[in-house]
């Protein structure tokens, strides 16, 4: 079951406090390339569902750090925070509701990342 071709963004900085926006999902997946410059750096996006459906957020990179990613909903609250220790995190939210949502990758690392960062809708 591949995931649909992605729509390639690159990381807008400053996004530590203020998510960059990447838009509406719909069947195309958002494709972000980013940099994680170290443990104080946190990078926020904002996607939004139109409609209920399952969130699907992939981070993967290469190299030694260890990155993160956890989803919030629009008031903030998380709703799930992934950090193992492989170099792919993802994770899939079923059932959630029409609605913005924030993803914050960050890292416990004090060294630079390059990562990848899928975002998408699946039902």
């Amino acid at each position: 079951n591949n995931p649909p071709p992605g729509t390639t963004h690159a990381e807008n900085d400053p996004n530590d406090s203020a998510p960059q926006s990447l838009g509406v999902l719909d069947s195309t997946d958002f494709v972000v390339g980013g940099n994680s410059d170290s443990n104080a750096d946190i990078d926020l996006y904002s996607v939004t569902l139109s409609a209920p459906a399952a969130l699907y957020v992939q981070l993967a990179w290469n190299g030694s750090p260890n990155l993160g990613v956890a989803v919030s909903n629009e008031d903030g609250i998380f709703v799930r925070d992934v950090d193992g220790s492989s170099n792919v995190e993802e994770c899939t939210l079923i059932g959630l509701g029409a609605g913005t949502y924030r993803v914050r990758v960050g890292s416990q690392s004090t060294s630079s990342a390059d990562y990848l960062l899928t975002i998408g809708s699946r039902q």
